[in-house]
């Protein structure tokens, strides 16, 4: 937590100064470190199985009813008016997620949130959509799933159209009034109004006015 001047604040060096101190304390005490990792472990792994769990029950309820449960009980940052999430909808670490006005996201879409996530008003998600948020890092130095994650905040602007199983890897910008072909993969930042198709998608066309 930075204060106003953008130092850190004084809770927030106290804070840090308390974690240093422990880590130098079961530096000297090893059984004592091995048994708080093993109880931190246990608490991460008994976390994410009560997680797992409530998403997975969530996600099978059907219609209106089940996605008011699902807004109410996901604990989304922050959850806009008329927003209908549908069944089957999968959704990784939702508290940081922020979602506007009027969003739609149907069922089989998976969306990853680690590195943060916002959806804006009038945006819908079709069927099978995937939103990654997270990449592993591409060393050669070693296996990729032990190398750590490259995070990469996803914002998809108001007034997008996301087709059915499109692609949008971390870091990514989609721009307002975009519309994502199906089956398009977006690595990069769409512009305004555009439609954007292929793998990886490249601008095809704009949105033009009804006349």
């Amino acid at each position: 937590m930075l204060s106003e001047t953008g130092e850190p604040s004084a809770l927030h060096l106290e804070k840090y100064k308390m974690i240093s101190k422990l880590k130098i304390y079961l530096k000297k005490y090893p059984r004592i470190k091995k048994m708080a990792d093993r109880r931190w472990a246990f608490y991460q792994m008994t976390s994410t199985e009560i997680y797992l769990w409530k998403m997975f029950i969530l996600m099978q309820i059907p219609g209106r009813i089940g996605s008011i449960a699902r807004k109410k009980l996901l604990g989304f940052k922050k959850c806009g008016d008329n927003v209908m999430i549908w069944h089957h909808a999968w959704f990784k670490l939702p508290q940081n997620i922020i979602i506007g006005n009027e969003a739609r996201i149907h069922p089989m879409a998976y969306i990853d949130a680690s590195g943060g996530l916002e959806i804006g008003s009038n945006v819908g998600i079709s069927p099978g959509v995937q939103i990654y948020t997270q990449n592993h890092s591409i060393f050669s130095d070693a296996p990729y799933y032990t190398q750590p994650y490259r995070l990469g905040k996803v914002i998809i602007e108001d007034d997008c159209w996301i087709g059915a199983g499109a692609i949008i890897t971390a870091g990514v910008i989609v721009r307002v009034g975009t519309i994502v072909a199906a089956g398009a993969v977006v690595t990069k930042n769409t512009e305004q109004y555009s439609i954007v198709a292929g793998v990886p998608a490249e601008k095809i066309g704009e949105r033009k006015i009804n006349v």
